[in-house]
């Protein structure tokens, strides 16, 4: 199991820059979430599962190879933030 609570917000210029590494997941939210995806297969065993967090803000997440779906939500005033369980697709 790997659990993985990534920064997944779109790049906001009027954010500081010291808090970014927190926030900001690349220009659309979800460009450090695909690259994590890509190298948890090598780390992942084939029955496992990975639990992570994204919000509704989140865009361009490629979930190739993967199995997901949403296990919990959290509306949110400006947003809704989204427990997704994936596991690789079995061929």
């Amino acid at each position: 199991m790997i659990i993985f609570n990534p920064p997944y917000l779109p790049k906001d210029p009027k954010e500081p820059e010291d808090s970014r590494i927190a926030t900001t997941g690349g220009k659309k939210g979800g460009e450090l979430i695909t690259l994590f995806l890509k190298q948890a297969k090598k780390y992942l065993a084939k029955d496992g599962t990975i639990f992570l967090i994204t919000s509704s803000l989140t865009k361009g997440i490629d979930w190739k190879g993967y199995g997901k779906k949403i296990i919990a939500r959290q509306k949110l005033f400006f947003e809704e933030i989204y427990v997704w369980e994936a596991s690789l697709k079995q061929e």
